[in-house]
């Protein structure tokens, strides 16, 4: 069922406004949903005024490095690598992070999981706009909009569709954790009148209209990218403007940027010579983080070239940002367990994780 709109006089699609903030701990901000960094901000009725049209602002569609069917990874318990993930829960997480249980997953294989993405960055800080529409529905299986915009039927072609059910076992306030590229949210029947409705932002980051209790189960629709089109097309002036303007905080960025992409031709090209270069030339180290803002990407970038998941995921979008890609954050979780006997992912606060997200122009 499309999302049921009222006549203008009862308009129930709102415009939100504020400035979420990327929260320094990720561990503190999911033991505390609603606590503060603005991250946990909920969508509620803002000024009036006209809503945000579903893809009138354009947003890179997500192209994560997740499995298609027929893989390595295609049978149940299959990773992202194609390996096997562990039997039972982790005794402790990575990074010290504990192994609390948030949620489990019903999925063929192991999808990326994501909880918000961002857009904005500036002197340390990750931000998203929280300009949000709300879709209502009579029926609780509610079609999104923001994906199916910039992917267009006739391109769906590239896609594969994947079913992923979510049974919470954490306060996760109003942010619903979701499969990439949602199209479509089917929430659990209330058993009387009224609405089901949720909210999606302009980056497709989704929203309950209420706290979801600890026990909430709902599922999502997500097309996963199957193939990879090689040749460039023009990019909508609109994603190049949230997604791609050169960053002037850090020194450095636009020659290793060039020198990254030395030779490339295609945003593809450079995408991954960009990936390639990072590999080849910075380290991981939990303990150097971002907390001195540009200082510590300035040190990241020019000197140290060591340090943890958010500062490379950084470098990562802002380099691709200088050769004008559009690139974004992703925070969520990488299932790494599965329960045989359920036959459900497992996932627990240590498959926690960010990446860098880039824009393939899927109409190339």
């Amino acid at each position: 069922p499309k999302p049921l709109h009222r006549p203008p006089e009862e308009q129930r699609e709102e415009q939100v406004q504020g400035q979420g903030q990327y929260p320094k701990d990720l561990q503190e901000e999911f033991e505390s949903p609603q606590g503060e960094g603005g991250t946990s901000w909920s969508p509620t009725a803002g000024d009036a005024g006209e809503a945000a049209t579903p893809g009138e602002e354009g947003s890179p569609s997500d192209t994560g490095e997740a499995p298609s069917p027929g893989d390595s990874a295609g049978e149940p318990g299959g990773t992202e690598e194609g390996g096997q993930p562990q039997e039972g829960a982790p005794s402790e997480g990575e990074d010290g992070l504990s192994s609390a249980l948030l949620f489990e997953l019903e999925s063929a294989i192991a999808r990326l999981v994501k909880i918000k993405a961002f857009d904005r960055y500036s002197n340390g800080e990750w931000s998203y706009s929280t300009q949000a529409t709300e879709y209502l529905s009579d029926s609780p299986l509610i079609e999104l909009n923001q994906v199916l915009s910039e992917i267009g039927g006739e391109y769906r072609g590239n896609f594969s569709r994947a079913d992923l059910v979510f049974h919470l076992h954490q306060d996760f306030g109003r942010e619903m954790p979701v499969g990439l590229n949602p199209v479509a949210v089917k929430l659990p029947e209330h058993g009387g009148g009224g609405y089901y409705g949720v909210y999606e932002d302009v980056i497709a980051n989704l929203y309950s209209r209420e706290d979801m209790p600890s026990d909430y189960s709902y599922a999502v629709t997500s097309f996963i990218p199957e193939k990879i089109i090689l040749s460039d097309g023009s990019i909508p002036q609109e994603i190049k403007q949230r997604y791609a303007a050169s960053y002037t905080g850090c020194p450095g960025l636009a020659e290793m940027a060039a020198e990254a992409t030395a030779g490339s031709e295609t945003q593809q090209e450079k995408t991954f010579a960009i990936m390639d270069y990072m590999e080849e030339n910075f380290s991981y180290d939990p303990s150097i983080t971002l907390s001195d803002g540009d200082q510590s990407l300035n040190i990241y970038i020019n000197q140290q070239r060591s340090g943890d998941a958010l500062l490379a995921a950084t470098a990562m979008i802002l380099l691709c940002r200088e050769v004008g890609i559009p690139a974004r954050l992703v925070t969520g979780f990488v299932p790494r367990t599965f329960n045989s006997e359920t036959g459900r992912f497992e996932v627990y606060s240590s498959d926690m994780g960010m990446w860098a997200v880039s824009y393939t122009h899927l109409r190339a």
